[in-house]
């Protein structure tokens, strides 16, 4: 599709949203129409209150929560079960205050509890179904984001690096980068994949002709006072203005930690101190490890006798991992090494065909099995089922001194699986330690339930197929 202009592409972008509220109040009049239908053929009494009443009420809240939600805006590189996941929580919070608003106003509207039910999973799917197949048919291009970069300095071109290295998501598109000074345009870029295609007078009209809808600023130091003049009359238009950390992250997924400021370092601590980070994830890690506790149970049992019958030595292998703010504990997994394996090398990383992992042991790295003693750590509080990797002391003290922010990995439990876990390997040198803090750092950031759903997902993707979920 041809690039159209900026006003133009928001127009059809409101236009596709207005869509997709009608098609929510389509699927809202049909979940309560059939399960009208469908109660009656079983002579269960629908309601007291007539259809008509209640129909408006639960599409009211159900679409209000959406859009709170943010589900009104086509998000092309959000993952469809997270989508999913939104429009089960708008149903949810949305039935809960239909009941009540019944129950405390006018006890009269109050329907059987069946017509609730019924209706709520009618329209979780039509809803969700609605949502899938928007992100299937609709053109990608209509939706894609289109960055242009202002400064053409270190960060300007780390940026473009990170949107060309395939970390980026698909839907988005970079335009190029806007120069702030006359030096910048002379400057070689011959190498880099994004053109220079003006400096900050040619801003406005760039914006048209690329129906730009991002704008990261990139400038070495504090940002000049026509650089945020730019930045205002850009917001002013519509155009979502980020540093370049911010912006960083948002398309990477990691965290750009070698450009980090005062400021986004003190977001780490405000996001480790949510109620979520604080006390509903503790919650969530225990009620899970209770759940798989007997599953857990039979795949120890199992192992165990695997590991008994094909090499010598325990079962079981306990050393001592920094945990939280810096506190040892003692780290226990199932034995996939040959006994005493680091007793003349001391301390060193294992590499994919590292010849000290046994035959059983091959299998239970694999498949992530020999992790499973870990969720005893979880239930005494050692560690999360989602959190950076613990690492041992002896690396610790050689990281902290050479990796800029590695302590910062300790602000949080350590987990079982983690987002660095389900998109980088194993590391094998400095460089990948570097990488996976990274993305340890992008989840101390946004520590939140959905995320932590996203990575318990993938590490599920990854233990069946047997290989890096990204």
């Amino acid at each position: 599709m041809s690039v159209i202009g900026t006003r133009e592409l928001r127009q059809l972008k409101e236009r596709y949203q207005l869509l997709l509220l009608g098609a929510d109040l389509i699927c809202a009049a049909l979940a309560v129409a059939l399960t009208e239908r469908v109660l009656r053929a079983y002579s269960v009494p629908a309601a007291e209150a007539p259809v008509l009443v209640l129909l408006p009420l639960l599409a009211l809240l159900w679409s209000a929560l959406l859009y709170l939600l943010g589900q009104y805006t086509l998000r092309p590189r959000q993952p469809g079960y997270l989508a999913v996941y939104q429009v089960f929580k708008a149903v949810l919070f949305g039935t809960c205050g239909a009941l009540a608003l019944s129950y405390l106003f006018i006890p009269a509207w109050l329907a059987h509890r069946a017509v609730y039910l019924l209706s709520a999973l009618l329209f979780l799917v039509l809803a969700s179904a609605s949502r899938l197949a928007a992100r299937a048919v609709l053109a990608r291009s209509i939706f894609a984001e289109r960055y242009l970069i202002v400064g053409a300095g270190s960060q300007a071109w780390r940026m473009v690096e990170a949107m060309s290295d395939g970390h980026a998501p698909p839907a988005t598109e970079l335009v190029g980068v806007v120069a702030t000074s006359p030096d910048d345009l002379l400057a070689p870029h011959d190498d880099c994949p994004a053109p220079v295609l003006g400096n900050l007078e040619d801003l406005p009209e760039l914006i048209d002709e690329h129906s730009v809808t991002h704008l990261v600023l990139c400038e070495e130091g504090a940002p000049s006072e026509a650089v945020m003049r730019a930045a205002a009359e850009s917001e002013a238009r519509g155009l979502k203005v980020q540093t370049m950390p911010s912006a960083f992250e948002a398309l990477t997924k990691r965290a750009a930690i070698l450009f980090a400021g005062t400021q986004w370092i003190a977001r780490l601590e405000t996001a480790r101190r949510t109620k979520y980070a604080t006390r509903l994830k503790r919650v969530v890690d225990v009620a899970i490890c209770l759940l798989l506790l007997p599953i857990a149970l039979v795949i120890v049992a199992l192992a165990a006798i695997a590991i008994k019958l094909t090499s010598r030595g325990p079962v079981f292998y306990a050393h001592k991992r920094v945990g939280i703010e810096g506190r040892d504990f003692t780290f226990v997994k199932l034995r996939t090494m040959i006994q005493d394996a680091e007793r003349d090398t001391g301390p060193v990383w294992a590499t994919p065909d590292d010849p000290r992992i046994t035959t059983v042991g091959r299998i239970l790295r694999r498949l992530r099995l020999d992790e499973v003693p870990q969720l005893w750590s979880v239930l005494k509080g050692d560690m999360s089922l989602v959190g950076p990797r613990p690492e041992r002391p002896h690396f610790v003290e050689q990281f902290r001194p050479q990796i800029p922010l590695y302590e910062k990995r300790l602000m949080v439990r350590p987990g079982i699986t983690g987002w660095a876990q389900v998109n980088h390997p194993y590391d094998t040198c400095p460089e990948d330690v570097i990488e996976k803090l990274r993305y340890d750092l992008y989840y101390i950031r946004h520590i939140s339930f959905s995320l932590d759903l996203q990575i318990l997902v993938h590490t599920v993707g990854v233990m069946l197929s047997n290989r890096l979920v990204r």
